[in-house]
């Protein structure tokens, strides 16, 4: 049998050939498992993990006093454990207990901080395990960030001191380079100039490369912590040295820290010596360097913000895709970074210097590397926002067509940032365009992620068109996008539902009909777009009028309180629920009645969706007279805004059970007939007779409000519920062949010109 390189890390000194006890008492108290799995004679690797894991478990059931008697002391042993598996996991457990000591123990539990876990940390640092001592730096500096400042040099710094100066192992010295670099902003910059620069600069002539190399990979948070002169005057003179080491490792890591560097000098010293110090780099004789150079060239361009970008910078730049003597077209690489770093390049120099980089372009627009083209198609918005409207339409509108003939990868980066790109456009250009909309929607019919990204934008395309243009040529496609047959496809869109809204606000008549088509969906003979209704109620909410709601979506949302599909009154349950959090409707009477009747229903998971998590103020009892649900009282509750739920997460959750397409039968689904091609929230197949829906002027007669009572709890009755079963019913999945020749019909009005016909 195979081991994998963890299974060699970890390895155990205990016969692995033996079969461990796989038994662990987990009614024991975390303490006593601590004692009877670690310290029993024949305990088990797997067994004293385990035991280990509890650490900070057991101190938070036992209490500081406790810890301090008993578990600080078994730490002395678990630390000198022999199995390195078991010292990474009291490791890991470091932090959380330093926690609970600082929280529970006051001044004697941070003194244990720094006199019982700081030595434990600091043994690890040199422990023979590399992934320990790895850990063990991780745990430092977490365990620096609890120590008060005043501590830090007098505990934690002669560590790293001892690490800087031991000999007898360069790991050691190279921790102690990671470590200042880490520990830097923790410190402070006072400690960093009077202890950490002294040792790297002592690290910086060491005797083995590996060290001289981690302390030029470790110098940005050194440089940001002391500012920018002391980083001119004190650690650039050091990176120009090792820049010259001897060994090309070394050179590589100043090339991975150059922009660091750079960030934190004066803009004279990186005009004049830096530029000087990457030219050498880029000219290295060594392949890696001078790669890693040029993947660093962009990022360095960068720094020079607000400052002319030199020439030979920009020549470096364009000779990464162009044969010259330095580089040779066809570097994968070099071509790849140079396409990702493209927009932070034009950024830096301007619209005005686009001449000096555009023939670079236009090669990447053509380069045969699909992920080049990629790069350049995520990041085609960004270029047009920089050039402006003009230049945009002049250079950018031709790419923007090849793009999207190009591979889906290459395509999927416009169609992401499409309305960003329209918007740069003239309002003349901008509107011949608006049928990429459809062409993308007709054309990959079978790419669904297409329809999703144009479904997360039609909010934001109907800002940038006026409201005829989204009256004739948006909402068509909206309406398409409500019948996908892929649900991501829908849910995605319902969020912006309430921006295309808004959008007709200055033409009323057409966003009159945009909406009565959209509330159309809540009286469709079909279950699947009355459940749809359901969910964009809840969308809509905040993002409309809340009179223009409440005379528009609620009385059709209200109507469904009773629909014969069980799924439709839990989704309905969830949003009237949603609809109680908002300031204007938290004292909505038929909300509030409508609630309590669902609270009342034969599924017993509409009941659960309508109760909640117990929050809402106000509890049906049961009318013993009539056997309809009434209440105590007729007060009006006062309902106020639960700071439990999240609005957010209450919608996200009504959307899971929104998982098919739109339904392409004009018939109900019935016990007898039709078939449910949506799995129910119960995990059955379970429908209801026509005869259970209770007409809501009954319903509503029958229901009176009444504030909770929370001195005394109302006697209930609980109504007779009957689990449909699988065996009566017949609710087969239809096969896709049932769908190849039908309509799905979303009726929009009353009137037949307004139906909305799509193919399936």
């Amino acid at each position: 049998m195979f081991k994998s390189g963890t299974d060699y890390l970890w390895h155990s000194s205990e016969d692995e050939d033996e079969e461990a006890d796989p038994f662990i008492d987990d009614s024991l108290a975390p303490l006593e498992r601590i004692k009877t799995y670690y310290y029993r004679s024949d305990a088990r690797l797997h067994h004293r993990l385990y035991a280990i894991k509890d650490l900070s478990d057991a101190a938070l059931q036992v209490g500081f006093e406790e810890t301090s008697k008993t578990l600080l002391p078994m730490l002395q042993d678990i630390k000198c454990d022999t199995d390195p598996a078991i010292r990474q996991a009291l490791v890991d457990q470091i932090p959380t207990l330093c926690d609970f000591l600082k929280q529970t123990g006051g001044e004697d539990g941070y003194n244990a901080i720094w006199q019982v876990m700081l030595p434990i940390v600091s043994l690890f640092t040199t422990d023979s395990n590399q992934q320990v001592r790895h850990s063990a730096m991780d745990c430092l500096v977490a365990l620096a960030g609890k120590l008060l400042h005043e501590d830090l040099q007098p505990h934690l710094l002669p560590l790293i001191k001892s690490l800087s100066k031991d000999m007898t192992d360069e790991e050691h010295r190279v921790e102690a380079a990671e470590l200042m670099n880490l520990l830097a902003s923790i410190i402070g910059s006072e400690l960093c100039l009077s202890f950490c620069i002294p040792l790297v600069t002592t690290l910086t002539t060491d005797p083995m490369f590996r060290v001289r190399k981690a302390v030029a990979s470790n110098l940005g948070n050194i440089c940001r912590t002391i500012g920018s002169e002391q980083t001119t005057n004190l650690v650039l003179p050091l990176f120009i040295k090792l820049s010259q080491d001897e060994i090309w490792g070394v050179r590589k890591a100043c090339a991975e820290s150059l922009v660091h560097i750079s960030e934190n000098i004066s803009p004279e010293e990186r005009q004049n010596k830096l530029v000087q110090v990457f030219e050498k780099l880029i000219s290295d004789p060594s392949r890696w360097v001078k790669s890693t150079a040029f993947q660093a060239l962009g990022p360095f361009i960068a720094t020079f913000r607000n400052l002319t970008v030199p020439e030979i910078l920009l020549k470096f730049f364009n000779s990464m895709v162009m044969e010259t003597k330095d580089s040779k077209l066809g570097d994968s690489d070099n071509v790849t970074f140079c396409a990702f770093n493209f927009p932070a390049v034009l950024q830096t120099i301007g619209r005005e210097k686009w001449n000096l980089i555009s023939d670079t372009y236009h090669l990447l627009v053509k380069d045969v590397q699909w992920k080049v083209r990629r790069s350049l198609s995520f990041s085609l918005h960004v270029i047009a926002d920089i050039l402006g409207s003009e230049l945009t339409e002049k250079i950018l509108l031709s790419i923007f067509e090849l793009f999207l003939r190009d591979l889906p990868e290459v395509k999927v980066g416009v169609l992401t940032h499409l309305s960003k790109f329209l918007e740069v456009l003239s309002t003349d250009t901008r509107e011949r365009y608006i049928n990429v909309l459809e062409e993308v929607i007709n054309n990959d019919d079978n790419n669904w992620r297409f329809h999703k990204l144009i479904a997360e934008q039609m909010g934001s395309l109907s800002k940038l068109y006026s409201p005829t243009v989204v009256s004739e040529k948006i909402v068509p496609i909206v309406f398409r996008l409500l019948a996908d047959p892929v649900s991501a496809v829908r849910k995605s869109l319902l969020p912006e539902l309430g921006g295309i809204i808004r959008s007709l606000d200055e033409s009323p008549e057409q966003q009159k009909k945009f909406q009565e088509r959209l509330v159309s969906f809540g009286r469709s003979p079909t279950y699947q777009p009355r459940l749809l209704f359901s969910h964009l109620c809840a969308e809509v909410l905040y993002q409309i009028d809340i009179q223009s709601f409440s005379d528009v979506f609620l009385p059709v949302l209200l109507n469904l309180k009773t629909d014969v599909v069980p799924n439709v009154r839990f989704t309905v349950a969830n949003t009237l629920r949603v609809l109680l959090q908002h300031d204007k409707l938290k004292h909505h009477v038929e909300i509030i009645q409508a609630l309590q009747l669902l609270q009342q229903d034969k599924d017993r998971d509409v009941i659960t969706s309508a109760k909640g998590n117990g929050d809402l103020p106000f509890e049906v009892v049961p009318d013993k007279n009539s056997g309809s649900s009434s209440l105590s009282s007729d007060q009006t509750p006062n309902i106020s805004k639960s700071n439990d739920i999240n609005q957010t997460d209450q919608t996200n959750k009504t959307l899971e059970t929104l998982e098919t397409p739109i339904a392409t039968s004009s018939k109900e689904p019935t016990s007898n007939s039709e078939n449910i091609d949506e799995p129910l929230h119960t995990g059955q197949f379970a429908t209801e007779e026509t005869e259970t829906q209770v007409p809501n002027e009954q319903a509503n007669s029958n229901l009176e409000i009444t504030p909770m009572n929370t001195q005394e709890t109302p006697t209930q009755e609980t109504p007779t519920q009957e689990t449909p079963t699988h065996e009566t019913h017949n609710h087969e999945t239809p096969t896709q062949e049932t769908h190849n020749h039908e309509t799905c019909l979303l009726y929009t009005s009353d009137a037949a010109d307004d139906l909305l016909c799509v193919d399936l």
